[in-house]
């Protein structure tokens, strides 16, 4: 199948978000003009707007609040969409900059939400005339002839970068944090107390597995980018960011218009949408990496990489602390903001007129149909150990549910009731975490001998071998030998820090033998620390590793979009089992909390203030236990499938 011939169906993507994004525009422009009619119209309905009827001259309006009331509920009809589209062009072109509007809306200040929500519309719009651009750009190079001298670098042996480039290429992973550390453990827990209060857990892991889902299409993902980054190879990544920044920007206003409305099934459509466009994102900052950065930064990068993810998840928590008392939607206005912002510097520094270099093992002239098999099979049966590292990958996602189940243990399990403490010992548990895993991550570089062989120093066959001179023959062997051992070195360190890992997620259940509240919290909080440092080391190692593994001459977003897929779909597989074995736990005879924040939905109901309340005990600590003994059992089993890759690692032959 020929490059070009995506073309055409890539314009035909960008013309069916525009669609949808202008539609989108449009309802929430007649939700909000129904809203502004009914909660300004009524005087006009009954006749009352007039200054000699009220408010002349000083005077106090005659006619009661019980009066207009009663006179709007019997009189007020529902105004037309053009008549609501033209008072919105009229209150939001004309009126808008000199009267500020008041009140709340989905909890958060009117005034607020109406000029994020233009904000992120002109960045969709921006991004938008970008893929166009890039589309255009791809569709222009396809035609000239591919020159060996423009290619980037596929052997990682060029100059080193500077740690201020790799944070730039990896700053995106800030956001990614943000969002890990945000949406499923707190947003997600408020909106299933909202949307389905009677199974909490189930919602949450459900929405997980939506996630799950979605990135089962990672590897066709990246193989499409591979074969447009053989065209051009900055044009190539930037469209697939600016994509997937697009589809997750739909998917955020999506659910951010369904929850406080509780429209379940169109909030769940938005997740969907919001994760597509996370794998468009995911596999191509996956790729960038180990396809840029020379091998012998690849420890380096590895932990920049995972440090940015971190200190993003470090971002959330401090930020969930510090607004314990406003309304959960502002995250899906900080998840706009900072999607669109930490994109920036990545997309910098793909500015190229490079070409990738092609596949040599990839068939030529198959069907899309082939094509989507093959990129699924490919990166499944490369040698060297990448796909058993992909299933350990697999296996230890399985086993990370206890840290996106945190705000329900911290109630459940240490018995953290009101709703505020509740969020804010949440969010410091939470950042003690973060902060121990990014710190760990950071010694774990800085004395843990990370630094690796210059060049991957690939095997060369017989024939090769013969018509090199003896000291080249080698030297090629020395490097082979010292490149393989360093790979079963790391793999059997990253095989002890699963089994201590796995035996930290375990000790987590301890706390409830304690006999106060106040000794579970300062118990509880050294686990914590203990648990985010050797969760950080292995997350970090797991990615070194598995660019080592990786073969030179292979398609990198599809074998990254494969590893990826692996670990995001081992998230939500382990999410929604675990989450639905807590429902087997319920306390019983206990009503299930209520949502304890007042929203505006539809129907132009405005409220100024939060309710506080207490969240009761849901889930006994038995299902809590369970929980975590699974979770070991699925990292003993990533430590065990990675120590078995150093018996499937060619043995290089002594000379």
């Amino acid at each position: 199948m020929k490059v070009h011939d995506h073309f055409f169906s890539l314009g035909a993507v960008v013309l069916a978000l525009g669609g949808v994004a202008v539609r989108f525009a449009l309802a929430q422009a007649r939700s909000d003009a129904h809203t502004a009619q009914q909660t300004t119209g009524e005087d006009a309905l009954l006749g009352l707007e007039g200054d000699d009827t009220c408010g002349q001259g000083g005077e106090a309006c005659t006619i009661s609040l019980l009066q207009r009331s009663a006179a709007a509920l019997t009189h007020m009809k529902v105004p037309t969409a053009a008549a609501s589209l033209h008072r919105k062009a009229a209150v939001g072109l004309v009126e808008w900059p000199l009267a500020r509007p008041t009140g709340f809306e989905d909890g958060l200040p009117v005034e607020f939400v109406q000029r994020a929500l233009m904000a992120s519309w002109a960045c969709v719009a921006f991004y938008m005339a970008c893929v166009a651009w890039d589309i255009y750009k791809l569709y222009r190079l396809s035609s000239k002839p591919r020159d060996k001298s423009n290619q980037i670098n596929s052997k990682n042996d060029g100059e080193p970068w500077s740690a201020g480039r790799i944070w730039m290429l990896c700053f995106y992973r800030l956001y990614t944090g943000f969002l890990a550390a945000t949406w499923l453990p707190y947003v997600l827990a408020m909106e299933g107390e909202t949307l389905w209060a009677s199974n909490q857990a189930l919602f949450m892991g459900t929405a997980k597995l939506i996630y799950g889902l979605t990135v089962l299409m990672n590897p066709m993902f990246g193989l499409v980018g591979d074969m447009l980054a053989e065209i051009c190879h900055g044009a190539a990544r930037q469209l697939w960011i600016l994509l997937g920044i697009i589809l997750s920007a739909l998917g955020i206003m999506v659910c951010l218009y369904a929850g406080p409305r509780k429209e379940f099934w169109f909030y769940m459509f938005g997740i969907t949408l919001w994760r597509l466009g996370e794998s468009l994102n995911d596999v191509t900052t996956e790729a960038i990496v180990p396809e840029l950065v020379p091998t012998q930064q690849f420890a380096v990068a590895s932990s920049i990489k995972a440090a940015s993810f971190l200190v993003g998840g470090l971002l959330g928590y401090i930020l969930l602390f510090f607004m314990a008392e406003v309304h959960y939607t502002w995250c899906y206005f900080a998840y706009l903001g900072c999607m669109f912002v930490f994109a920036v510097p990545s997309l910098y520094l793909l500015i190229n007129d490079k070409q990738a270099p092609r596949n040599p093992f990839r068939p030529k002239d198959t069907s899309f149909s082939e094509n989507l098999w093959l990129s699924y099979e490919t990166p499944a049966t490369l040698e060297g150990g990448f796909p058993q590292m992909c299933f350990a990958i697999f296996m230890m996602s399985c086993g990370t549910a206890p840290m996106f189940f945190f705000l329900l243990i911290i109630r459940d399990l240490i018995g953290v009731h009101e709703e505020v403490p509740l969020q804010q010992d949440f969010a410091i548990g939470s950042v003690l975490f973060f902060l121990s895993a990014a710190i760990a991550t950071m010694l774990d570089v800085t004395f843990g001998d990370r630094i690796g062989p210059a060049s991957r120093a690939q095997h060369l066959d017989a024939q090769a071998l013969q018509e090199l001179t003896p000291r080249s023959r080698k030297e090629n062997l020395a490097k082979v030998k010292t490149w393989e051992n360093e790979k079963v070195r790391r793999l059997i360190v990253l095989a002890v820090i699963s089994v201590v890992y796995a035996l930290s997620v375990c000790s987590l259940p301890i706390v409830q033998l304690l006999p106060t509240v106040s000794a579970r919290l300062t118990f509880f909080y050294p686990l914590v620390v203990f648990f985010g440092g050797t969760f950080g080391i292995g997350y970090s190692r797991f990615q070194d590793l598995t660019w080592r593994l990786l073969p030179q001459n292979c398609d990198m977003a599809n074998a990254m979009g494969f590893n990826v897929m692996a670990r995001n779909f081992g998230l939500g597989v382990g999410n929604f089992c675990f989450g639905a074995l807590l429902e087997f736990f319920k306390v019983p005879q206990v009503a299930v909390a209520v949502s304890t924040t007042l929203t505006t939905t539809t129907h132009g109901f405005t409220v100024d203030a939060m309710q506080s309340a207490s969240a009761h005990q849901v889930y006994e600590k038995a299902g809590y236990d369970a929980m975590c003994f699974g979770c070991m059992i699925f990292n003993f089993a990533a430590g065990i499938l990675a120590y078995r890759i150093t018996f499937i690692l060619p043995k290089p032959e002594e000379d």
